[in-house]
């Protein structure tokens, strides 16, 4: 009787399951929205890493590809949508998570707990980056005037115009800004890999490291409300990035706050978080995927100042903000412990002390070109140093319990 009940459980579960993805993934909102947003469609194929890692087996893969199939036939010819390649791309990643839900409902033990560490992080991570439009949909609402000018004094009197430079450079070079393009895009891919590759490490630093990536957005947005900017391309506009102001005329650019159009989303760089949370979560993991997630920092970094979308000082203020995440989410270590308080307290510290004085002290960068090197360059280096002592903690407790906790290494090998 106890079995009978069981079953049916499971098959209902099943067929929820499976009814809501192919009935959300074959709607028009879904079409619609997949073709507006390029994150949404590449973090939904992203959860195809987390699936093939976890069961990295040949027949998984081609039912994967069968899944993704029957999903664009009755999309293209069923319900006569345009054929779009993003929509397919999209449709892998339903079928990542129809296939991993499935397996997580009618598998048993330390297997299920396993699919369920990919089938839940991949809903949310795809589920965390459709809220990010809205919530910059309402800083945008919020605050009506930004503080783009004083930014952008900033990385002038640096005595370069670092995205200026690389914009022209991306002129010139078509081909690096392609390539540029699709790492700031594929941002997913390194939160995915870095996440399903510590899993099959040593699942007790999964969960500190998926929170930690699922709210660096969130809590970044927060920042963007008490320093709201776009990016000197919004600023300038069509004279981006061949026209910049000269270095003299910066110096005495007269600072306020002005009215512009766009998300608010430039300090700290959220992109540049991410993609330096995976790095400095990779420690420790095999050379191939630490060359892929460095491959992502630095073209991230090209992408971000020379698409105009960041100025050089939201890339420095984004390492202290990491520092404080993963001072947040470092559950194995005490709040007691010294590093874990000085990396949340003394991380927020930087991020507070850089929005004040670009607020209110920018004259004081003017004063030598080396206040404002000597002032990023030893944030970036403080920023390291504080991060390699609380990586030491988080090793250090990880590795006591690391023969109870381990998980299994996959489901089971591709042969």
């Amino acid at each position: 009787m106890e079995s009978g009940r069981k079953l049916a459980l499971r098959i209902i579960s099943t067929f929820v399951l499976l009814a809501a993805l192919f009935v959300f993934a074959l709607s028009r909102y879904f079409y619609g929205v997949t073709l507006q947003s390029e994150f949404l469609w590449l973090s939904l194929a992203s959860t195809s890493i987390i699936h093939l890692r976890i069961c990295p087996r040949w027949t998984e893969a081609a039912l994967l590809a069968a899944v993704t199939c029957l999903l664009s036939v009755l999309a293209f010819f069923g319900l006569k949508f345009p054929a779009e390649l993003m929509l397919v791309c999209a449709y892998l990643g339903i079928a990542s998570l129809a296939l991993l839900g499935t397996r997580s409902i009618w598998s048993e033990g330390e297997e299920r707990k396993l699919l369920l560490w990919g089938f839940v992080p991949g809903v949310l991570f795809v589920g965390f980056g459709w809220l990010t439009p809205p919530l910059l949909t309402y800083g945008e609402i919020a605050h009506p005037k930004v503080l783009d000018l004083y930014l952008y004094s900033f990385d002038c009197s640096l005595r370069f115009q670092p995205s200026f430079l690389l914009g022209v450079v991306f002129l010139k070079t078509p081909l690096l800004k392609a390539i540029s393009y699709f790492f700031y895009l594929g941002l997913s891919i390194p939160i995915a890999l870095v996440y399903v590759e510590q899993l099959l490490c040593n699942r007790k630093a999964a969960l500190p490291i998926m929170l930690a990536l699922l709210y660096c957005g969130p809590i970044g947005a927060i920042f963007y409300g008490i320093f709201p900017a776009l990016g000197p391309v919004h600023l300038f506009q069509t004279d981006f990035p061949l026209h910049p102001l000269a270095i003299s005329d910066a110096k005495r650019l007269f600072l306020e706050p002005i009215v512009l159009k766009g998300f608010r989303n430039a300090i700290p760089s959220l992109h540049m978080a991410w993609v330096l949370l995976t790095w400095w979560y990779s420690h420790g993991l095999r050379w191939w995927s630490r060359a892929i997630i460095f491959a992502f920092v630095v073209f991230t970094v090209l992408a971000t100042l020379g698409s105009g979308e960041h100025y050089l000082i939201d890339l420095v203020v984004a390492f202290p903000f990491v520092v404080m995440i993963q001072g947040i989410f470092a559950f194995s270590i005490p709040w007691k412990s010294p590093d874990r308080l000085s990396a949340i307290l003394g991380g927020l510290a930087l991020v507070l002390a850089w929005l004040a004085l670009l607020r209110f002290t920018s004259h004081f960068f003017w004063l030598s070109p080396l206040i404002p090197w000597v002032l990023a360059i030893a944030t970036v280096f403080l920023s390291v140093i504080q991060q390699r002592r609380l990586r030491s903690d988080i090793q250090l407790c990880l590795s006591k319990n690391s023969v109870s906790d381990s998980p299994p290494s996959a489901i089971p090998a591709m042969s």
